[in-house]
């Protein structure tokens, strides 16, 4: 159970998945390792309506772990939270600077097809858990999304200020 709310949580983190701890806000060199020998993110021009999209989508993350640690999730909660999600990653995705774009469309897309099982299965997390769908989506993408993760949450702490799953 443990490992599918990890999944739940790493696919629902609007792809920003845990903190990297770069602290080199502001850099723009493309990733290139800097003279200290960390990875320097390059932030580009971002607006910052994107980063108040960003910031939103933390506040409703939190929310969503907040569901996700209770013992038994409540079904109920966990529709409503989606049908929140859902147009949060749209706008993300629709406004997304280049420089993360792929990324955020990996992460993204993993997101809707998890919504999906849980849509399939009545947002009841023990199905979901045992079912062949997530175990594939789990199986399949697992690798792939937490390294888009890793860059989308470096690149939201460099350029907003913000780690989504820190």
């Amino acid at each position: 159970m443990k490992a599918m709310r990890t999944m739940a949580a790493v696919a629902l983190a609007a792809g920003l998945l845990v903190a990297c701890g770069d602290d080199d806000k502001g850099s723009s060199d493309g990733g290139a390792a800097s003279s200290d020998g960390t990875s320097a993110v390059s932030t580009g021009s971002v607006s910052d309506e994107f980063c108040d999209k960003v910031k939103a989508f933390k506040v409703e993350n939190d929310a969503v772990d907040l569901i996700f640690q209770a013992q038994s999730p409540d079904p109920e909660a966990l529709k409503a939270a989606f049908a929140t999600f859902l147009p949060m990653i749209e706008s993300l995705r629709a406004s997304a600077p280049a420089e993360i774009k792929a990324d955020l469309e990996t992460v993204t897309g993993v997101q809707e097809q998890l919504i999906a099982v849980f849509e399939q299965y009545d947002y009841d997390l023990t199905v979901v858990a045992t079912s062949p769908e997530f175990t594939n989506l789990q199986a399949a993408n697992a690798a792939e999304v937490e390294a888009a993760g890793d860059r989308l949450d470096q690149w939201s702490q460099a350029a907003c200020g913000v780690t989504i799953g820190g």
